[in-house]
Formats: C-alpha cells, sequence, structure tokens
C-alpha cells in the first residue's frame, strides 16, 4: 500500500463475511478480521514454501505466487466478494500479483533460510 498509495482493501473483510454470511462491524472488529484474513494468505505461502522446498528457489516461488493470485481470486469470486480475475483492471491485477509475489519471496526465503546458512 506504501509503494500504489491505496487504500487497505476491504476484500479480505468481504470474503469472511461472504464465507460466514455475517457483517464483520466495523471499528476493531473489521480491522483485525482483514488481517487474520491476510495472515491466513501468508499461512499458504509458507505450507506452499515448505512444500516445494526441493524445488529450484525461484520456481517454487514463482509456482507459490501464482497459486495464491489464483486461489484468493478463486475463494473470493465464490464468496462473492470480487468479480472475476478475468474482468479486472490490468492495474488491480498487477499490484495484487505484486502482493502474492512479495508473500511468495520471502516465504521462500525464510523456508530455505536453514538450508542456506549451512552452505
Amino acid at each position: 500500500m506504501f509503494i500504489t498509495s491505496r487504500p487497505p482493501s476491504e476484500v479480505p473483510v468481504r470474503v469472511v463475511e461472504g464465507l460466514t454470511g455475517r457483517r464483520v462491524p466495523d471499528g476493531l472488529a473489521r480491522w483485525s478480521v482483514g488481517h487474520l484474513a491476510q495472515g491466513g494468505l501468508a499461512v499458504q505461502a509458507v505450507a506452499f514454501a515448505r512444500f516445494t522446498r526441493k524445488w529450484p528457489p525461484v520456481l517454487a516461488a514463482i509456482v507459490n505466487a501464482s497459486a495464491l493470485v489464483f486461489g484468493d481470486a478463486l475463494l473470493a469470486h465464490r464468496a462473492g466478494a470480487v468479480d472475476p480475475l478475468t474482468s479486472w483492471a490490468p492495474a488491480d491485477v498487477g499490484i495484487d500479483v505484486l502482493h502474492k509475489a512479495s508473500l511468495a519471496g520471502a516465504a521462500t526465503a525464510l523456508t530455505r533460510r536453514r538450508q542456506w546458512a549451512t552452505r
């Protein structure tokens, strides 16, 4: 958000609302749910990075980022929070890819930290 100057996204909260069928109240509850949803995305990135630990790092990060982009977009669309990924503006797709690629790259680096330290 700092790089793109965009306001925080409401999509993670809307996904939770769509999945639970309940509205999240404004304020601290909405902020917390949004951050927990983003934390869940980070957990997915780490889990996938651990699964692909034996793959070449760049390939693992690319596949991880792709899985995060398409999986997250599919879940958000099925929950009624966003339109299909194919209808997004190119700038929005780019921002989402940047977000997921940074998560995937960090997760790949963190899961291989011990492996690199022993070389």
